[in-house]
């Protein structure tokens, strides 16, 4: 992954997907090979990814356990 971006929302509020999607779309040039926003409550997440090695093409992200 070569970007992570987010929010969160102490107050009981909820994240607005926008927040996140502008903070992606400023660092979009750092995910060439593939953007993610997950937003769920009071927590928003971007992902950029961009591949370096033959390996990192099969990898998923966000790793999400649980």
């Amino acid at each position: 992954m070569s970007g992570l971006c987010g929010a969160v929302r102490w107050d009981g509020g909820g994240v607005e997907g926008g927040w996140v999607e502008s903070m992606v779309d400023a660092a979009r040039w750092r995910g060439p090979d593939g953007v993610g926003v997950h937003v769920d409550g009071g927590l928003g997440v971007g992902y950029l990814a961009q591949h370096v090695t033959p390996e990192s093409v099969r990898e998923v992200q966000p790793l999400v356990v649980g």
